[in-house]
C-alpha cells in the first residue's frame, strides 16, 4: 500500500512538472506528462525500490496500451 502511494506521488509530480508559462504570459498550461516521461518515472520507481518489479512490469504494460487507445 505505502508503494502504491509513493508511485502515486512520483507519477502526480511528474503530472505538475509538467505546467509551463511561455514568453511570460499569464496564463498557465498544463500539460499532461508525454509516454516517455511516464515511463522514466516509472522507472526511476522501480530502482529506488519505491515499487517491486511486478508492479513496474503492470503499471508499464498500462501505460504502453493506453498508447494504442489513443
Amino acid at each position: 500500500m505505502k508503494r502504491m502511494m509513493i508511485v502515486g506521488l512520483l507519477l502526480a509530480a511528474a503530472g505538475i512538472s509538467g505546467c509551463i508559462a511561455v514568453g511570460g504570459s499569464d496564463r498557465i498550461e498544463a500539460r499532461e506528462p508525454t509516454i516517455g516521461r511516464q515511463l522514466q518515472d516509472l522507472k526511476v520507481a522501480r530502482d529506488t525500490g519505491a515499487m517491486t518489479a511486478e508492479e513496474y512490469d503492470r503499471t508499464r504494460q498500462a501505460i504502453l496500451a493506453s498508447v494504442e487507445h489513443r
